[in-house]
């Protein structure tokens, strides 16, 4: 079994999946990787020691709303909530593996070797990394990013999009994985309602990664777009097909299908705390 992570911050059974999820890996039954929820989670919970009275992630309203179910569930402060903040800590932001390679967003070989001076030999945070990783003027804040959240992009100058709460923004989370398809717009993992915005001319050669395929790549779904059904269309099998929740415009959720690569023998996909395979493998 490979957690993806974000275990924590979505769904009605927090603390019992990050219960499942330590014991299977404690037992050596399961392979895990940190999630942005996580280390959001550690965040919230660190003090920040050059600021007084605040902590690396901020108790803003925003933040509280997102983490507020989680914090319930748990106990702000208690002594459960401290154990799974320690536990979050020891979770590695990635593995390379003899047979595989495992991520929670985004496989970027330039980020990886970014975060090198601030992870130690199994992959997790070192302790006196945490602001640097933290703070978005933290000298390695935009590679853990890349990571755990995906790979954004800057929009060519005078390019902007709005979100649905009105916000401009100036870059855009890329569908890294692609190596065909290289316009902003083609690329672009924004809501539907604001693709028109993003400029249809070519990204720059050397800012898509791709992947090279030298192995397997487990990755956890990240952003609004679909997990890329393409990986199998070269397949002689037919591969299984997992469920992705589909947000629809008018906010409710849906249930669609999508196609992905099988697992290794004996590798099985893991779940969200709300039920719903994350995993895909690239190769």
């Amino acid at each position: 079994m490979i957690f993806l992570g974000d275990f924590v911050d979505r769904g009605p059974e927090q603390v019992e999946t990050v219960r499942i999820a330590r014991a299977m890996v404690d037992a050596g039954t399961a392979l895990v990787v940190m999630g942005n929820h996580e280390f959001n989670a550690v965040a919230w919970a660190k003090p920040d020691l050059e600021r007084p009275g605040e902590h690396l992630r901020s108790h803003s309203d925003k933040h509280r709303r997102q983490h507020q179910a989680y914090l319930d569930q748990v106990g702000e402060g208690s002594g459960l909530h401290q154990q799974h903040i320690a536990w979050f800590k020891t979770l590695p932001l990635y593995l390379d593996l003899d047979g595989l390679r495992v991520v929670h967003s985004c496989w970027h070989p330039p980020s990886l070797g970014d975060l090198q001076p601030y992870i130690d030999a199994n992959q997790r945070i070192m302790p006196h990394a945490w602001p640097d990783l933290a703070r978005k003027e933290g000298a390695g804040f935009e590679a853990l990013e890349s990571l755990l959240k995906g790979l954004e992009v800057p929009l060519p100058t005078g390019y902007e999009f709005f979100d649905k709460d009105g916000n401009p923004h100036h870059h855009i989370r890329t569908q890294w994985w692609e190596v065909e398809r290289l316009t902003y717009r083609d690329l672009a993992m924004v809501p539907a309602e604001a693709i028109n915005d993003i400029p249809h001319v070519p990204i720059p050669e050397d800012v898509p990664p791709g992947y090279e395929g030298d192995k397997p790549l487990f990755v956890g779904r990240s952003g609004p777009t679909p997990p890329p059904a393409w990986l199998a269309r070269k397949r002689s099998f037919t591969p299984p097909r997992w469920p992705y929740r589909n947000r629809l415009p008018s906010g409710e959720e849906s249930m669609e299908r999508c196609t992905a690569r099988p697992c290794p023998a004996g590798w099985s996909l893991a779940s969200s705390s709300d039920g719903l395979p994350e995993s895909l493998i690239f190769d």
